[in-house]
């Protein structure tokens, strides 16, 4: 049998690495080192996926206790954790940042034991966030237990190898009263922000009432959820009856959604993918285009950050799929 991992064995690791830290601060006549920590973020990796680029990305943004915990199928029981710590020296200054890392690696025979040594490596009165980086993770009974104390449960189902499932047990932890989030959500921001800033246009709101369909243009075999979830959006932000349809491009495009189209009785308006950075919008004899961003792990998980609480929007959009 594997051995028994304590919390208190990893914390007094962790003082240890701060005070290493300091030492090293001195003797190198730095500026010190200072110790940041916004929350807590657990997550939750299958197998050798690596996540340290991307945990690297938003240290830098939002300090945080990280917790990884990386579940591997292997004959032989193991839970094992090491501490340490992820540091960096702001540009023009001498004081280096450092937020806190611990790193568990367990089998599917121990992985009952994780709660309570993930319990004991909270840091106290900070918001917990559980960052399932595989979504097939949340079948497993024992993360029940972890998922009460969570402010937020992140998934992404675009990245599920079944995104129906990972929305189903997104609905249900919705239901259950847990905060919920999608980083195929977040994918959609920019378009949702797109369709906005058309129907604030005051000719363009004058005629929203007159949408009768919603169309959305894909570049998968399959409809993607974030084509779902960005047709359920101006569905549910209209009202009334609009039917929506979905379309494959059928062509390989980076990117995934390619175009949106609302139409209606003497008024049609398109957004459409013109590259991989820009989308074009057209209504009536009104033609504008947009600069999207690229997206990348971090800056969709710095964007669920910003919303620990609930969010509604994203809530109303979710039971409708």
């Amino acid at each position: 049998m594997a051995a028994t991992l304590q919390a208190d064995k990893l914390l007094r690791e962790l003082a240890n690495v701060w005070e290493e830290l300091g030492k090293h601060g001195v003797e190198e006549n730095t500026g010190g080192v200072l110790r940041a920590c916004a929350m807590n973020l657990l997550v939750c990796v299958q197998g050798d996926v690596e996540v340290g680029d991307t945990i690297a990305d938003l240290m830098h943004e939002f300090p945080s206790r990280v917790i990884v915990l990386r579940v591997k199928k292997r004959a032989t029981p193991m839970l094992e954790g090491r501490a340490l710590a992820q540091c960096w020296m702001p540009f023009g200054r001498r004081q280096q940042i450092c937020a806190e890392q611990i790193e568990l690696v367990a089998t599917q025979d121990t992985l009952r034991d994780t709660p309570s040594v993930i319990r004991g490596l909270w840091a106290p009165e900070l918001p917990v966030v559980i960052w399932f980086r595989h979504a097939a993770l949340l079948e497993y009974p024992e993360f029940e237990m972890l998922l009460p104390m969570a402010h937020k449960v992140i998934v992404d189902s675009r990245d599920s190898e079944d995104p129906e499932w990972t929305i189903t047990q997104l609905q249900a932890l919705q239901r259950a009263g847990h905060g919920v989030g999608d980083l195929a959500w977040a994918r959609i921001t920019r378009w949702r922000e797109s369709v906005a800033q058309m129907f604030d246009h005051p000719a363009c709101s004058a005629k929203s009432g007159a949408i009768e369909s919603i169309t959305v243009t894909h570049t998968s075999l399959s409809t993607p959820t974030t084509s779902r979830y960005l047709a359920e959006w101006v569905a549910s932000s209209l009202g009334g009856n609009v039917t929506i349809d979905y379309k494959s491009l059928r062509e390989t495009r980076a990117w995934e959604i390619h175009s949106l189209e609302l139409r209606g009785e003497g008024f049609v308006a398109t957004i459409v993918r013109k590259d991989a950075n820009q989308v074009e919008i057209r209504w009536d004899c009104y033609t504008s285009a947009l600069m999207f961003p690229k997206l990348t792990q971090s800056t969709l998980l710095l964007e669920e950050f910003e919303v620990l609480d609930r969010d509604p929007i994203f809530e109303r959009v979710l039971a409708r799929l």
